[in-house]
Parts: C-alpha cells; structure tokens; sequence
C-alpha cells in the first residue's frame, strides 16, 4: 500500500492525510536530523529499553471516486507501517519494527560468546547500535525512491522479496535453517515472477528425458516435437538453473571488492560461482525433506562467506544475507522509473475482503441476468432451499418467478448447463409454492428431457425435493462422485453442507432400495464420517432398519414434519 498512497496510481482527484507511526530500530540516524524520503520522513525521538524510536511522519494520498456509494478517509497507519518498517530493514541493513516486543527481542545484549546468536552469525545488522553517517543518507533516500518508482507488478514483486528478506532475519535466532531457506526464496519469488527464462527440452531432467526420448523414436519429429513442447510447458524444469543465472546477472563486480562490499573478507568470484552451485540444493533439502544444514555449519562459519563442509562450499548466512541484499536491490535499480501509472489496485488493500453476497439480495432481481446467468440463480435458490428447511414453518421462500420467466422466452439460446439449472430452479420454485404462484410460462417437454437426463443439477434437484432418481443405480453413483469432483472448482455447483448429507442419504436409498443392505450400511457411514456436526444422521443411522425407506430430508431437517402454507412467499429484491 505504501505505493498507493503517493497517488501515483490514482485516476481520480484525492484528499489527503497526515498520519504519524512509531518505529524502533538499532539505528541511529546522524543528531537532531529529520530525513526526508519518498515515503515520508524519519525523526528520531528518543532512545529507549526497545531500541531507538523513530518518528514516522508520512502524507497518504486517498483517491475519490465518482461512482458506487460510501467515501473512504483514510486507511489507517497500520496499513502502511509493517511495509514501511520492513524496507527500512532492508536499506539501512537494520533491525525495524512497530512492535516494541519484536524490538526487544532482537535487539539484545548478551550471549554473544555463543557461536549461533544472531550478532555472530550476521554482524551489523543485529548490533545493538548502528549509526548512520550523513554522508550514507543520499543512497538510502535513492533506492527508497527507485522502490516507489517501480512500475506497480514489479514493486509488488520486490516488496514481497524483501518481506521475505526480512523474514529470515527475525527468524535467525528461532530457526536457523528456515532463515538460510527464507533467504534462498527471498531472491527466488524474483526468479520466478521476473527472470523470463525460456525453458527448452534440455532443461528437463535426464532421468524424465532419456525414457522419453527412448519412448518416442519412430514417432514423426513433427509429432514429437509437439510432444516435447507440451511436456516443456507442463513440466517445472531448470528451477535450479534458471535461479542460478537470475543471481549471476544481479551480482556486480563491487560484490568481491573489500573496500565497496564493506566486508573484511568478501568471497572471491570463483569460490562465489562454487557456492552458488549448492544453494538452491540446500534449499530444496530442507523445503521437502527439513534436511538441516551440517553440524559444521555453524561451528565453522566465523566471519568467513562461505564453509567448505563434506566436499561442497556452502554460503554462510553471512554470505548469503549479502548475496540476497546485492540481487534484490541491483533488481530495483535496473528497473525503469515511473511516474504516474493508472492501476486498478482495489483488490489489493489489506482492508478491502471479497465476500459472496447472501443469494436473499439477489435472486430476485433481473438487472444484469444474462445467459451465463441461471447455474449461479440455480445454486443460489439450492441455498436459500436449506434456509427454508432449517428455519421451517417459519422459513422464507423468495419469488423468482421474473428470472424464469426471461430464461424460459431465451431457452434455446442457452447452453446445455444453464439450460438443466433454469429447469432446475423452476422445479425448486413450483415444488415448494402454491400453484397459483407459479409462473405464467409452463415448462415443455424438452425441459423435461433436459432435467431428468443424470446431470449434477438433476441430482441435486432430485434430493432437494425429496424423489427418488430413476437412473441405473451406477449412473446415480457416477453423478454424486461429479459432483464432489466439481463443487469446489468453477465449472461445479455447490450445494449447503446439509442437502450433501442428504445426497449421500439418498445414495444409501438407493442401495437399499435395491437389497443391498451391506453397501446402504456402508454408505451410512461414509454419511457419518463426510458430515459428523449433523447428530440427526448419527442417530437414524444407528436405528437404520432396512425395511423402511430413507427419508432424508426429514432426517437431516426434522423441523420439516411441522406444517405449513404454501401460500407465503417472500418478495424481496422486487
């Protein structure tokens, strides 16, 4: 957020807010000096038990809007601080944070004999003062004006790097391991948001490669190549190599040099290339196995870059902490710079969440029904269905008698799928209301045809009304397995956890209507084990007498035995 509130992506004329936040930091920034940057200035305000505190004083930019309802002020301090405190970290190589807590904990005395502390195995950032000299200043308001700079999918991209980066550095004491690990995918969500690597067949693996290309000799090269390109696209190849040549491009000459780098001894740039051959190794030892860095690690680590341990040079969290500052900030530094960039950045404000709509707000309403329209009325209606059972006799049923009305005149426009929920939601409507309420157009025989045809609207229309499917019974059991598959995903439907009990209820009919007593007890207990919040089904399954039919609306619904007029019907959304 801290790139929206300069206005850069505005397309509306905005007001503005003054808004203040504190920090605590290891940082000493030079005496009675406020520094200005590109967003907001810094003032130090006194040294305290947490770390010295510094005085954030910043101007948030809010866009207008000339459309919708509601205004918004301002979004708050805490929207922008974390991101602030994070790339001060990452600029000044230093502990800040808005939690005193934090502070406390990572800025400490003590311990530092230890060989594992944090101020041994990273010196600097983790000192319990740092000072910052005037003429450092210059350099640091820069690349915090290069970061806001950024085009606005890049600076996504690097502010998610350096949380990250910074990550790893709070966790160092805990964890060192996932420290070593979150400082490998610090430079990695680069690689693979931005590197624009081309994979080719010779970037997938020998051991996948060679049966491949065993299996495919005598096939036509025009077919194989086909072949090869799908596999290409399919297959997450080069992961190692493709991070290996993004480092080597953002490492500059300057990273081995003792009097730029300031480190006493900086790796030299053979022993660097050696070192980079085996970190994306470790990383992906410790992300898929926890396999943890050698006991040696740490005991040999010093002040040295790198540690030769078992026949391979690994990168100390010295190095590597180096290794990842230098990639990140050549990346922000080779980017272009722009000014003013119009995006649609709604979705990405920490206080903006999506939230379906309850359907009560909707299904009654036509303005913007369109032919891709009825699955969702379909599936909206299935859940206002479980409302009115669950709230019956005092449950609402909701007049959609506009929407049908508008499906039916277009039906022969309507895609297979939309056409069986439009049959669907008119059943629904007409099965639970009085006759005199239904719709003036009348359902024709290839309505019908549609909607008893074994389809996921059928089953779930069939078990929301209570009937009994008519199917082959492996038919029945193909379309409650779809529907499973799918309801999750965008090409499926889902229905209230309630009417899925029903469903497999109305599976276990079917298997004891049928005389198979052992697959209806079976399926009971699948029912039991898919849904163990609904008591009803404990209970009737432990009486289960196969004599008697499933009823299992009335079992998973039991205030349905309650009498009540299908004369009342809701009107909302008219």
């Amino acid at each position: 957020m801290l790139q929206v509130a300069t206005a850069k992506l505005f397309t509306h004329p905005s007001h503005t807010n003054r808004l203040k936040g504190v920090l605590y930091t290891n940082v000493h920034l030079p005496s009675d000096t406020t520094v200005d940057t590109a967003i907001g200035s810094f003032t130090p305000l006194a040294h305290t038990q947490y770390g010295n505190a510094l005085c954030w004083d910043f101007t948030e930019h809010v866009e207008g809007t000339d459309f919708g309802p509601g205004v918004l002020h301002s979004n708050g301090i805490d929207a922008y601080i974390d991101d602030c405190a994070s790339v001060l970290s990452f600029a000044l190589e230093c502990i800040c944070t808005p939690s005193s807590s934090v502070a406390d904990r990572l800025i400490r005395v003590g311990a530092i004999n230890r060989r594992d502390t944090p101020q041994q195995l990273i010196p600097k950032i983790f000192d319990k003062d740092r000072y910052i000299k005037p003429e450092d200043l210059p350099n640091f308001q820069s690349l915090l004006k290069s970061i806001i700079g950024l085009p606005r999918v890049k600076f996504l991209g690097i502010m998610k790097a350096i949380r990250t980066y910074v990550a790893a550095l709070h966790r160092l004491e805990e964890d060192v391991n996932l420290s070593y690990t979150l400082l490998v995918m610090s430079m990695e969500t680069l690689v693979q948001d931005f590197d624009g690597y081309e994979s080719s067949w010779s970037d997938i693996e020998d051991r996948k490669r060679r049966p491949l290309e065993k299996a495919m000799e005598g096939i036509e090269k025009a077919h194989a190549d086909a072949i090869k390109d799908t596999l290409i696209k399919v297959e997450h190849v080069a992961a190692n190599k493709r991070f290996k040549a993004f480092i080597r491009s953002h490492i500059r000459d300057v990273h081995f040099s003792v009097e730029l780098s300031g480190e006493p001894s900086p790796v030299g740039k053979r022993d660097f290339e050696e070192a980079l051959n085996n970190v994306y190794n470790v990383r992906s030892k410790y992300v898929h196995t926890l396999k943890p860095l050698p006991n040696e690690f740490l005991a040999f680590s010093g002040s040295s870059e790198t540690v030769h341990i078992g026949g391979e040079l690994i990168f100390t969290l010295r190095g590597l902490r180096r290794v990842a500052k230098s990639v990140i900030q050549s990346f922000i530094e080779n980017q272009e710079q722009i000014d003013k960039e119009p995006y649609n950045y709604t979705w990405e404000s920490p206080n903006i969440i999506q939230a379906k709509m309850c359907p009560s707000t909707w299904i009654s309403r036509t303005d913007g029904l369109s032919n891709e329209s009825f699955r969702l009325y379909f599936e909206g209606y299935i859940s206002l269905l479980d409302q009115f059972f669950t709230n019956h006799p005092d449950g609402q049923l909701y007049d959609v008698r506009r929407v049908l009305e508008i499906g039916l005149a277009k039906r022969s426009q309507l895609k297979s799928e939309h056409h069986r929920a439009l049959v669907g939601l008119y059943i629904a409507f007409a099965y639970f209301t009085h006759p005199t309420l239904h719709p003036e157009t009348k359902l024709e025989s290839i309505d019908y045809e549609a909607i008893n045809l074994p389809s996921i609207e059928s089953l779930i229309i069939h078990t929301a009304t209570g009937e009994v499917t008519d199917w082959p019974i492996e038919e029945h059991i193909k379309q409650h397995n779809a529907y499973f598959k799918k309801r999750y995903k965008t090409s499926g439907i889902k229905a209230p956890p309630k009417l899925e009990a029903c469903m497999d209820l109305a599976l276990a009919e079917r298997w004891r209507a049928s005389g198979d007593h052992d697959k209806a007890f079976e399926t009971l207990n699948c029912a039991r084990l898919n849904s163990p919040g609904l008591i009803e089904i404990h209970s009737f399954s432990d009486s289960f007498l196969p004599d008697s039919a499933i009823n299992w609306l009335r079992i998973v619904y039991p205030s349905l035995n309650k009498l009540r007029s299908q004369n009342t019907l809701d009107d909302s959304g008219l």
